[in-house]
């Protein structure tokens, strides 16, 4: 790992094996020659580890992903013809920068405020930051595009074989290196096109910004200004589009056995930042444990705490030596976290640092491998608080607290008691935080009805949840998303995801949804194993009790109501209550149907449901032109029924969304969940409905007859279970079984529409 000077952030590693010479990333514009920031310039590195003068020369040279301090001096090497590549493995110019197709690339920024956001996306400077040094970063940002521009130019032109990942097949180049174990493990391409896409629109965003700035129109006061003031703290690492050029990081394995190498690029295993990858970055994370074990892994993201967690370090545990590349004028880098984290393992590890120790070289075809440094102590952990390592190693499993049970009933534990024994999960203090002492009554519920009763004391992933459930007839989440939250999910496959490419905003949610499919996940394919259901909390502890009490009656008839222009839902009403009537809006209206008529054994809703305001069902005017009227409150808080054992599957546009965000807005940061006085979905589950099945996104209803496109099959598979007998969870897991069996029937292709379909119902309240 190549010293970084006195710079913020910076990358670069150097990998010799089997006569093969890698270059992994550039440092700093800047950086091809000495400074004061960087008195050992990247060639003198060069020099050193070669033993040879320039021109150097590679096998291969690796630009991870397009952040300024990855892309480097890379470029000015290349035209200045000081290094030279037989091939070359490189972030996609496109994606990285997040520029579609029918757009210019490059796109060279021309005004202030284009160019300071340019140099928003690269690394923040303090406020003691000098004029110049300001200057130079927006100077950096503002070309980047041109540089990269012309580095594939410089190399395709000098016989460099170039392979744009995501873009180009690697096959070959992997082909080519295969003798010294170089592979490279994600990310998957459907990764990097949701990220490029969060990268164009935060690229849109129209930003304002006070008359006193604009007017001085200085391109370093707008910096400072959106400096202090739109960015999170710690800088432009936290936010959305930093996050999303960090996740598209190509991830690598050069060597095998006592000699292999993981190199981690900047992507954010630990804390992805962006909607929809969550679950990616656990695949991801189990591709690297596989791919292992390791001899030595640098980890990601400069040391940072959205790069390192105990999971990840979990997956790698059988690695003795690690590294970390940052700059010395780095201050929040590494994070304090992480040196408590390699602390903690200090016994069984050691790393280094290049802030601290310079340039770092590890020489692991030795019978011995050490590390030789360049200055300092090797495992400096850089923060005086931390306290010494235990000299016992940290255990992997478990990663949960089990409640135990105990044999003190509880009132109305019989209510349980009667259904097959089901894995609860929550997280205790989050819960009790939520509703008081009404938590510490469900447990009591649950424990003294013999169920299985999981306290998330740290994180887990869903599949180890699901693994712990395996012997249990379902999954039942306790708490809203804030408790325990639901999984943000791309539901397209990658190859429909590029197919649909050019048509980014064809669907609001871009399929991206919300969903609780993973907590049921035994096998790890994007389908639940088993049936998973949650009871939304709300903010009332009486509601939640309520819900988790919630049994079966079968002496009321059924209730129907959907918008004039669902016709489609007549037919599976019918199967439903033979003879009964499916009310439509409009007519029907918000307050014409009396609470009395919705408390029904089962409710079927088919109407509009907008994300930004859950408590309104909505119908629609009917115009005398057939044309699409304007919106009316076709069910409210106030139809619902004060106390209710029905199970309610609505065909709604988000219609069981529980929080205000949508999950491909979601950038990490804290969920809000809606409360039962602000959520149909919510409050017809603390009324006591056993269950209310619904989307988390745009619901895709079958316009035309035999209404056997879109969800309209997944509704009469769900009724057709419930009818058979099958508890509500478990009816949604098998209609949605063979809901993608039947539309997948003889080779047939599913529609985007289709694989949202399949993904994004869920199941609200105890469900059985």
């Amino acid at each position: 790992m190549l010293d970084m000077g006195n710079r913020k952030y910076g990358d670069c590693t150097y990998c010799e094996i089997d006569g093969k010479r890698i270059l992994i990333d550039g440092a700093h514009k800047g950086d091809e020659a000495c400074s004061t920031r960087m008195p050992a310039s990247l060639p003198d590195q060069l020099k050193e580890l070669t033993g040879n003068d320039a021109p150097y020369d590679f096998d291969l040279i690796v630009i991870t992903h397009c952040h300024s301090d990855h892309i480097g001096c890379i470029p000015e090497l290349v035209a200045g013809g000081t290094i030279r590549a037989k091939w070359a493995l490189l972030a996609d110019a496109r994606m990285g920068f997040g520029v579609p197709l029918e757009e210019e690339f490059p796109c060279r920024p021309t005004t202030p405020l284009e160019r300071v956001t340019a140099a928003l996306q690269e690394e923040t400077l303090p406020d003691s930051a000098t004029t110049e040094e300001v200057r130079a970063l927006i100077d950096t940002a503002a070309t980047l595009q041109e540089r990269y521009a012309k580095l594939l130019t410089d190399l395709e032109d000098c016989g460099t074989v170039v392979v744009q990942y995501g873009r180009d097949p690697h096959y070959r180049l992997e082909k080519a290196f295969e003798g010294c174990g170089f592979k490279i493990l994600g990310p998957e391409v459907d990764q990097l096109l949701l990220c490029a896409d969060r990268i164009e629109r935060e690229r849109r965003k129209k930003l304002v910004l006070p008359d006193a700035v604009t007017d001085q129109g200085d391109e370093v006061e707008i910096y400072r200004f959106l400096a202090k003031r739109l960015l999170p703290d710690g800088g432009l690492e936290d936010g959305a589009t930093g996050a999303a050029l960090n996740n598209q990081s190509i991830v690598l394995r050069i060597g095998t056995g006592p000699r292999a190498v993981l190199l981690t690029g900047d992507m954010q295993f630990a804390a992805p930042g962006i909607g929809g990858l969550r679950q990616r970055m656990v695949a991801l994370r189990n591709s690297v444990s596989n791919a292992g074990p390791y001899a030595f892994v640098r980890l990601s993201h400069h040391g940072a705490a959205n790069g390192t967690d105990n999971a990840f370090l979990d997956a790698v545990h059988e690695t003795s030596r690690f590294g970390i590349s940052t700059g010395a004028g780095d201050p929040g880098h590494p994070s304090e976290k992480v040196l408590k984290l390699l602390s903690d393992r200090s016994s069984q590890i050691e790393w280094a640092r290049t802030d601290r120790n310079g340039l770092v070289s590890l020489r692991l075809d030795s019978e011995d491998p050490r590390f030789e440094i360049a200055r300092g102590e090797l495992s400096d952990a850089g923060v005086d608080k931390i306290k010494p390592a235990s000299s016992k190693a940290p255990a992997k499993r478990p990663r949960h607290r089990r409640v135990p049970p105990t044999p003190q009933p509880s009132p109305g534990a019989s209510r349980l008691a009667g259904l097959p024994r089901l894995t609860f999960v929550t997280h205790e203090a989050r819960l009790k935080a939520r509703i008081g002492g009404a938590a510490d009554q469900s447990f009591d519920l649950i424990r003294a009805s013999g169920h299985q009763l999981v306290d998330l004391v740290t994180d887990m992933t869903p599949f180890d949840v699901a693994r712990l459930a395996s012997g249990s007839a379902g999954v039942v989440i306790l708490g809203g998303y804030s408790v325990i939250p639901a999984l943000s999910v791309d539901t397209l496959p990658p190859r429909i995801r590029r197919q649909i490419e050019n048509a980014r905003h064809a669907d609001p949610d871009n399929y991206v949804v919300w969903s609780d499919d993973p907590y049921g996940d035994l096998a790890g394919r994007g389908a639940p194993d088993l049936p998973v259901s949650r009871i939304p909390d709300g903010g009332c502890g009486a509601g939640f009790l309520n819900a988790l009490a919630a049994v079966a009656k079968k002496d009321k008839p059924a209730f129907g109501l959907r918008n004039f222009r669902r016709p489609f839902a007549d037919n599976i009403f019918a199967d439903i209550a033979p003879g009964g009537v499916m009310h439509q809006s409009e007519p029907t209206l918000s307050g014409h149907v009396l609470p009395e008529e919705i408390d029904a054994r089962y409710v079927y809703l088919m109407l509009h449901g907008l994300s930004e305001d859950a408590r309104f069902f909505w119908g629609e005017t009917m115009e005398a032109d057939d044309s699409y009227g304007s919106l009316v409150p076709a069910l409210s808080l106030s139809d619902i029924p004060s106390a209710t054992n029905a199970i309610v599957f609505s065909g709604c546009c988000h219609g069981a969304l529980i929080t205000d965000t949508l999950a491909a807005e979601w950038d990490s940061e804290e969920i809000t969940d809606r409360l039962s006085s602000a959520s149909l979905a919510t409050a017809f589950v603390h009324a006591g409905a056993r269950a209310f099945v619904g989307a988390t996104g745009l619901h895709y209803s079958p316009p035309l007859p035999p209404y056997a496109t879109a969800a309209g099959p997944l509704h009469r598979k769900f009724w057709g279970n419930i009818l058979n007998g099958q508890p509500p969870a478990a009816a949604l897991k098998q209609a949605k079984v063979d809901y993608i069996l039947d539309m997948s029937d003889e080779g047939a292709t599913l529609s985007p529409a289709e694989y949202k379909t399949w993904r994004q119902f869920t199941c609200l309240g105890l469900g059985w």
